[in-house]
């Protein structure tokens, strides 16, 4: 991935959405939120799994997250964790069925002694971690071929709450790191669901388009790669793709990382009753910050979490270097978070999530409609969709004609309800001629606004409507893209099968066909997202 002109390039997602309508609402979940015990907020890509069995779920936005009973075996536990966060087991059936079961979670946070600190700062510093880690990759990670059964979706947010939720449950075959991704790695698609419990936008659900900036992302530009989300969502996966460009300031992960950013060791955190390095870096480029965190086994040295987010400045929106203060640069551009999990002795996908803020373009309030010659009132007529301001169309320059090169100018403007009557300050001789040569070559049916003609070019002034509404403004509502998967059961040595009807690598995911699985599809479900709902008062116990 490069960066040219100031422009941060990501990659192009095109959704193309269709209803499989497969899933029918489901009762008999049981659901749960976790927050942290101190602050109050969402713990978020929890781990959730369920005792005994290969299968779990991570936690939402929210901190929510819902398991079926009918999986559940009789005395189900659930063994909850999270980085930097106690590990927690709860009894499934200690609790009422049909309430959201507020889950506090207490941090864990392991202070080290001055001396032990400065000793372990001594024997590595945070930049040659990282690079073991990266060297390290080839032996911590599956060289072999593997699957990852999991629950999948794309979604968006706007100032109300989510919309155009779509879910999906994937089988993903893998032949292993020592593989391009993008080249061999292979989904079958089990089940699709475009939930309609959600609002539906479809402003927000077209394609990218740079021309005329109806959606585009600001001070980005996903370029095209397929259209198919959820390998875009690989894709920004640096650590599957290390050998490989990824995406700005990573590049290419073994080459890259370590130039492009600087590093600082924070202090450790535990995963469960491991403790990890916990890594911050940086990156300062002019208009954008990139920042985030790598975490790293303090023994095998691999790779269990990495979060990447990169801000532009809003003080300096054409991208100098004005300002190099942390809180200048509040406007998010992506924002990706993944995490491994150690199983059968190689580290695994557990999640991955990317998101990114991009923009729509309203219809213009008041726009243009046509302009045409009008051979009977021997004038041009300009049409809008509604009546323009009387005074704004009297003002000079508010039309703007130009004929065979010379400005035309006007005896008397008209306003008669969206059309404004335009009379040619002319001799009667000199308009017949105009008139007719602008008639007979149809120039003025249905210009672009400042179009060269050879006859005839003009342009409309700032001119406003009744209501105060400049001519093609478009205002601008801002959204954020979610693209997540999350692991729900891993088959490590499992091929994909001979002949199987997987999904397009260069359509979009939703329009793929559904496959019978060898396993049934109700073994595994969607994680959706909660709505607004009441939470009872009871929490787990201390």
């Amino acid at each position: 991935m490069s960066r040219r002109a100031g422009i941060l390039y990501i990659f192009t997602i095109f959704l193309m959405l269709t209803a499989s309508g497969l899933f029918a609402q489901e009762t008999g979940y049981f659901r749960g939120r976790l927050t942290d015990r101190e602050t109050g907020e969402p713990v978020v890509f929890a781990t959730v799994r369920i005792a005994g069995l290969n299968k779990g779920v991570i936690s939402n936005a929210d901190g929510d997250f819902r398991i079926p009973y009918r999986l559940l075996p009789a005395n189900a536990v659930l063994e909850i964790s999270s980085m930097g966060y106690e590990s927690l087991r709860l009894d499934v059936y200690r609790y009422t069925e049909g309430h959201i079961l507020p889950i506090r979670m207490r941090s864990r946070v392991f202070a080290l002694t001055e001396a032990v600190v400065s000793a372990d700062r001594k024997r590595l510093s945070a930049r040659a971690i990282v690079r073991r880690a990266i060297r390290a990759i080839p032996r911590n990670y599956p060289q072999e071929p593997y699957s990852l059964i999991g629950y999948y979706r794309d979604y968006q947010r706007d100032s109300v709450g989510y919309l155009n939720l779509n879910e999906a449950i994937l089988e993903v075959f893998d032949l292993g790191f020592g593989q391009t991704d993008s080249a061999t790695t292979r989904e079958l698609v089990y089940a699709l669901e475009e939930n309609r419990d959600f609002r539906r936008d479809t402003l927000a659900l077209q394609a990218y388009d740079y021309i005329t900036r109806r959606k585009v992302i600001r001070r980005a530009y996903l370029a095209g790669y397929g259209g198919n989300e959820f390998r875009i969502l690989r894709v920004h996966d640096p650590i599957r793709n290390y050998r490989i460009n990824s995406f700005d300031f990573v590049n290419v992960l073994e080459d890259d990382f370590l130039s492009h950013h600087s590093f600082h060791l924070e202090d450790p955190v535990y995963l469960g009753d491991k403790l990890l390095y916990r890594i911050n870096f940086v990156r300062r480029d002019p208009g954008y910050l990139a920042s985030g965190n790598i975490y790293i086994s303090r023994g095998n040295f691999a790779i269990h979490k990495l979060e990447y987010t990169i801000h532009t400045n809003l003080r300096d929106p054409e991208g100098g270097a004005r300002s190099w203060k942390p809180q200048d640069f509040r406007d998010l551009v992506f924002n990706l978070s993944l995490e491994y999990r150690e199983q059968e002795g190689q580290m695994f996908l557990n999640y991955i999530s990317f998101r990114n803020t991009f923009e729509v373009a309203l219809p213009p309030e008041f726009k243009l409609v046509e302009t045409v010659v009008d051979l009977d009132c021997r004038c041009i007529v300009v049409t809008f969709n509604v009546p323009p301001d009387l005074a704004s169309i009297q003002r000079p320059r508010a039309f703007n004609f130009r004929y065979k090169g010379k400005p035309l100018k006007f005896k008397e403007i008209i306003r008669k309800k969206e059309s404004v009557y335009l009379i040619p300050a002319l001799q009667e001789l000199a308009l017949d001629e105009l008139l007719r040569t602008m008639r007979a070559a149809d120039i003025l049916d249905n210009p672009k606004i400042g179009e060269p003609r050879d006859l005839m070019e003009f342009e409309l002034g700032k001119l406003v409507d009744f209501r105060g509404n400049l001519l093609g403004y478009q205002e601008r509502r801002p959204y954020v893209q979610f693209r997540e998967f999350f692991t729900q059961q891993l088959h490590v040595g499992r091929r994909s099968p001979a002949n199987a009807a997987f999904a397009n690598p260069d359509r979009p995911l939703f329009m793929s066909a559904v496959q019978a699985s060898n396993r049934p599809v109700s073994d595994y479900w969607l994680n959706t997202p909660l709505q607004t709902m009441a939470i009872p008062k009871t929490q787990v116990p201390k």
